[in-house]
């Protein structure tokens, strides 16, 4: 299977993250200058006995450089005013503007390049041991831990660096963890389907066909069970059973998660339509709660609370009057 950007595009990455590939995004902070700009004996035995103020400063410039973000710069001089001050500084050079003649003769910085290169051992991205041993690690990386694509691609970013590897282009990269991420999430997914079928054969099946909804069957809204062409049990007076949990929907006679037994119709309290009439409530106090409903699911058997308990009662004044009937006495009626 081809992976592209499109697998994990540019815009999971931030801003910072895109700003910050390969280049400088602001100026170092001083605890970056002193770690990866301070001039070691590696550095002054590569600086050897080179003439040229500008030619030693440009130099170091792209030495330190590449240490701090794993690759040359097209342009060697195009870095922060305060790391070629803070370079300059080390090497005894008053004018650090002298950098700037650095690229009148382009070649001078190319050669600068390999020379680095060989020095200090950086190794470029296609090498294909490079390349099997950072899969290697984002493939651990991404097995076990939950990262997000752009975690993964940062440390993606810190181990090229570490390892000394000239960065790639950024989308490259992207590729790279895209495919490596999702042939980690397949082998998690199959590791689970084994398991579980280990455990019980019969489940896959099961859940498969619970997601098949029948015409007019129940289907799940939002955690709420509704039907599909029908409101159900008592939605209408005189309306029988809609096609809903225990007629072939989830969990019916249509073979769904809970077997294949037909589950009993769903008991649901009175609607405002089932309510007395409303010359018989005037004055009388109405109050409609709202409970929540919850599905209790053990087995094959099934309870259904309903969603909405609808009261209504007659304040005490009300039923010691003469001419209230028998019906009419009643304190309240509820449903629960």
């Amino acid at each position: 299977m081809a992976y592209g950007p499109r697998a994990m595009p540019m815009e999971l990455l931030t801003d910072t993250q895109v700003a910050g590939f390969g280049r400088f995004d602001g100026v170092p902070s001083r605890a970056d200058l002193e770690r990866f700009f301070f001039l070691d004996d590696a550095d002054r035995n590569l600086l050897g006995d080179r003439r040229g103020d500008h030619n030693r400063l440009g130099l170091m410039l792209q030495a330190t450089t590449v240490r701090y973000l794993g690759r040359f710069l097209e342009d060697p001089v195009d870095v922060p005013g305060p790391v070629v001050e803070y370079l300059a500084e080390q090497l005894g050079i008053a004018d650090a503007s002298c950098v700037k003649r650095y690229t009148d003769r382009a070649m001078t910085a190319y050669q600068h390049s390999w020379q680095i290169r060989e020095a200090y051992g950086f190794r470029v991205f296609d090498d294909a041991t490079v390349t099997a041993a950072l899969r290697q690690f984002l493939d651990g990386r991404a097995w076990t831990h939950a990262e997000g694509p752009g975690a993964l691609f940062t440390h993606a970013v810190g181990w090229l660096r570490r390892s000394r590897v000239l960065l790639p282009g950024i989308t490259v990269l992207i590729r790279l963890v895209a495919t490596v991420r999702e042939a980690a999430a397949q082998r998690m997914h199959a590791t689970l389907a084994a398991a579980v079928v280990k455990v019980d054969p019969a489940l896959p099946g099961r859940l498969r066909a619970s997601l098949t909804v029948p015409p007019g069957g129940a289907v799940l809204r939002d955690g709420v069970l509704a039907a599909r062409a029908d409101p159900g049990v008592g939605s209408r007076p005189g309306q029988g059973p809609g096609p809903g949990i225990g007629s072939g929907g989830v969990g019916g006679a249509g073979g769904g998660l809970f077997g294949g037994a037909a589950q009993p119709p769903v008991a649901r309290g009175p609607t405002r339509r089932s309510c007395p009439p409303e010359n018989e409530t005037m004055g009388h106090d109405q109050d409609t709660a709202v409970a929540s409903s919850s599905i209790i699911s053990s087995g094959k058997a099934r309870r259904w609370t309903p969603t909405r308990v609808q009261h209504w009662a007659r304040p005490p004044w009300a039923i010691r009057g003469p001419t209230d009937s028998s019906d009419s006495m009643k304190e309240s009626t509820s449903v629960v």
